[in-house]
């Protein structure tokens, strides 16, 4: 009863100075109340976006003083070291199934359906490289292959994209087939 009380007590105040509120002020406190949910829906949520982009852009220019301290040493190593450093910087031939795993699992991180991938040796290039011609037949959305197809370039740089192909069974279709050629360049292993 003594809650039921106050309640009734707090909506009697509420009406008497809702009476006494003029236009101005009820503008007023809406004014206020689109603020505060401006606010709260897009300040804060930019503001985090901000932290995480000051974040990144340090992690990168970090990662490009390092870059710039390798080429430096680089420059002026011989060109025989310039071309050995290239080199390194390729995975080995034992990493190719791990490769081919990380393509597979981003595809699928894509919501995309692959289907049997197939790949063959190149050989007869000079160098300490091996290319690896892969072919991955998908299924899915179109955004969502060519996010796909931007993903795997960034995340295995010693990937290439040869060719994408899309083929569309009905014209209102959704599902997409996409056959995409890449070229994976691997450091050749030394004969043993």
């Amino acid at each position: 009863m003594a809650i039921q009380l106050s309640v009734t007590r707090i909506r009697a105040n509420i009406m008497t100075w809702a009476r006494h509120l003029t236009w101005p002020w009820l503008a007023a406190f809406v004014l206020l109340a689109a603020c505060i949910g401006f606010y709260l829906s897009v300040v804060i949520p930019e503001k985090n976006s901000l932290i995480e982009l000051k974040q990144h852009l340090e992690t990168m220019q970090q990662g490009e003083a390092g870059l710039k301290v390798a080429s430096q040493d680089m420059a002026r190593s011989s060109p025989e070291g310039q071309l050995q450093a290239f080199y390194d910087k390729f995975p080995s031939e034992s990493a190719v199934p791990d490769t081919l795993d990380k393509m597979i699992k981003l595809a699928q991180k894509k919501g995309l359906s692959p289907k049997q991938a197939s790949y063959r040796i190149i050989k007869n290039n000079p160098g300490e490289l091996l290319s690896y011609q892969i072919t991955l037949p998908i299924k899915g959305a179109y955004p969502n292959i060519m996010t796909f197809a931007f993903e795997l370039l960034a995340n295995i740089p010693n990937c290439s994209l040869d060719n994408v192909g899309f083929q569309r069974q009905k014209i209102g279709d959704n599902v997409i087939e996409a056959t995409l050629k890449m070229t994976l360049y691997i450091k050749r292993e030394a004969a043993k």
